[in-house]
């Protein structure tokens, strides 16, 4: 990953409801975060925040 994922503050928003909800930390998130764009940036995807957060939010709350 050489390409620069930092979080912007309305990622970790984001980031932060999902870790309230789930049993999963801020930092094990973050990582998940991060991944998930790097790999869908990768498939020539374009993300949007919103999928990308409703995403991790229903992968790691079941």
């Amino acid at each position: 990953m050489t390409e620069n994922l930092e979080l912007k503050d309305h990622d970790r928003v984001d980031l932060f409801y999902i870790s309230k909800y789930t049993e999963f930390d801020f930092i094990e998130i973050e990582s998940y975060y991060k991944h998930l764009k790097w790999l869908l940036k990768a498939l020539g995807t374009s993300y949007n925040r919103d999928f990308v957060a409703n995403y991790l939010f229903a992968q790691l709350f079941v």
